[in-house]
């Protein structure tokens, strides 16, 4: 039973991982999102942006 125990802990704790990173991940996406505006508005004339 303990070794069940250590699994349930062990998922728990890499799921718990997993969702603090993508949480990293969509602030830095809304960050990188929010640069390219703001590059949009610095240079307008820019075809590659």
């Amino acid at each position: 039973m303990d070794q069940l125990k250590d699994k349930d802990d062990r998922i728990a704790a890499l799921e718990q991982k997993m969702a603090d990173q993508e949480a990293g991940w969509e602030a830095k996406r809304k960050q990188n999102e929010q640069m390219m505006e703001m590059m949009k508005m610095m240079y307008p004339n820019e075809q590659c942006l």
